[in-house]
């Protein structure tokens, strides 16, 4: 059972590394994006209205990649806890719920 449980541990950290790297790319992008429209305007190869709908427009397309990304992810991550056969949150609340009903029981009848 503790292999068990170390790998699930290891296989949720690669997905969060995955998932962080996933962020840090979009996120160095959108800085990159803003650069480059900047140095667009201050070199006069776009206006400065042009510049903000460019940026807005390539904004707008990272966003909806980042969140395809993030799906993609999360969609992986519920695949690779399908696979491993862990229980999940929710079948855990139950079952701890079910042990405190059981140990009042229990403490009833002992009582």
């Amino acid at each position: 059972m503790a292999d068990n449980m170390s790998d699930s541990t290891g296989a949720k950290d690669v997905f969060e590394r995955m998932f962080l790297l996933g962020v840090g790319v979009f996120s160095l992008t959108s800085e990159k994006i803003e650069s480059t429209v900047e140095d667009l305007i201050e070199r006069g190869k776009i206006s400065q209205e042009e510049g903000r709908s460019l940026a807005k427009d390539l904004g707008e397309r990272g966003t909806r990649e980042k969140d395809a990304f993030t799906g993609f992810v999360s969609e992986q991550a519920k695949k690779a806890i399908d696979m491993a056969n862990l229980a999940s949150k929710d079948e855990v609340v139950k079952l701890q719920e079910e042990v405190a009903q059981l140990k009042k029981d229990l403490a009833a009848t002992k009582a």
